[in-house]
């Protein structure tokens, strides 16, 4: 609704609230200090801008570096050297979600084998495992609901 369909509804004359008229902060402060002027006869204190800090000077870094280079003491030519070779990223260690969503999607294990082969890779102790044997069913039917992929059917022991 928008405040004309508002006001048309209840004017202000009929819930018996005065009208207040907008006063901006601008206009506040400018009338404190007029009034403050006016009973001390001083006048009233200009507002002084606090000065900008200095900005630090943002040198661009070069964007295409073809070689760096390295100066020797005894011939002062340059050889080129190779950048440092980029350090490898430690292995990710799968949670125990995309590890369910694996072992159920390849259908080949039973759910306590599921269990069982989540529960040694993550180093879950037995009392963890065992508190958590409902995992799989839980991990297979958000497969089915939340991700709408079709898992295979859990597999019966033989």
């Amino acid at each position: 609704m928008t405040m004309k369909e508002i006001e048309s509804l209840t004017p202000a004359s009929q819930l018996n609230v005065p009208e207040v008229p907008m006063v901006t902060k601008k206009q506040k402060t400018a009338k404190v200090s007029k009034r403050a002027a006016e009973a001390d006869d001083v006048p009233a204190p200009k507002k002084t801008k606090k000065p900008a800090a200095p900005k630090a000077e943002v040198k661009p870094e070069p964007t295409n570096v073809v070689a760096i280079t390295k100066k020797t003491k005894s011939t002062k030519k340059t050889e080129p050297v190779a950048p440092p070779a980029p350090e490898p990223k430690a292995e990710k260690k799968q949670s125990a979600r995309e590890l369910f969503h694996g072992l159920i999607m390849a259908g080949q294990l039973t759910d306590k084998e599921i269990l069982a082969s989540v529960a040694e890779t993550l180093g879950w102790t037995p009392e963890e495992t065992e508190k958590r044997k409902r995992y799989v069913a839980w991990y297979r039917s958000e497969l089915k609901t939340v991700l709408g992929k079709n898992p295979p059917a859990a597999k019966q022991t033989a």
